[in-house]
């Protein structure tokens, strides 16, 4: 992956960074989301917050 600290990530970076299924990556997006307080797709509304490879790593200390 070659990110810099400030790229938006996508569900298919949270897959390689975790190494984990598509469905496990939408939760961890979904959980850092919920950290930092921005809105989250919910009840088929589009427009979950974007996050940063920076704030994935803050949220889950890597």
């Amino acid at each position: 992956m070659t990110l810099s600290e400030n790229s938006v990530v996508r569900v298919k970076d949270v897959q390689e960074l975790f190494q984990c299924s598509e469905r496990t990556a939408k939760i961890k997006m979904r959980q850092v989301r919920e950290a930092l307080g921005k809105p989250i797709n919910k009840d088929g509304k589009k427009g979950g917050g974007a996050i940063t490879l920076k704030q994935v790593k803050g949220v889950f200390g890597l």
